[in-house]
């Protein structure tokens, strides 16, 4: 494969977004494919309103824990491109990832991974 080829490695990974209009970040849903330069996710309208597209948000996926490394995150920031929805079952929200850096999971404001909103000890949200 050629490393400018845009193919998507189909992924289930947990995914929280946060944005001015959505605060604090909360779980939303799991990713559905992801490749270079974005992200599908499978939105859960229960746990979220639907972004808009144009719509800037920060993206938080988490990473399978790693023995050597420790739990990390990808974070993104990312623009809404495009928005799919059905009658029932999630929507699927296309993402281009404008910016990214792997991060510690503990560090990114989600404090133990849980699905609770809540603050943790340093005053951070936890999810």
């Amino acid at each position: 494969m050629s490393l400018s080829e845009n193919s998507s490695v189909e992924v289930r990974l947990r995914c929280y977004a946060g944005s001015p209009k959505m605060k604090p970040p909360r779980y939303v849903g799991v990713t559905e494919n992801i490749s270079r330069g974005g992200v599908l996710v499978l939105w859960d309208r229960q746990k979220a309103d639907l972004p808009q597209v144009g719509e800037l948000l920060t993206v938080d996926l988490e990473l399978p824990a790693n023995h050597t490394f420790g739990r990390k995150s990808m974070h993104c920031e990312t623009t809404a491109m495009r928005i799919s929805t059905t009658d029932d079952g999630p929507a699927r929200v296309a993402l281009n990832i404008d910016r990214m850096e792997f991060r510690d999971w503990a560090l990114n404001g989600f404090g133990n991974g849980r699905n609770g909103n809540g603050r943790n000890g340093n005053g951070n949200w936890t999810l």
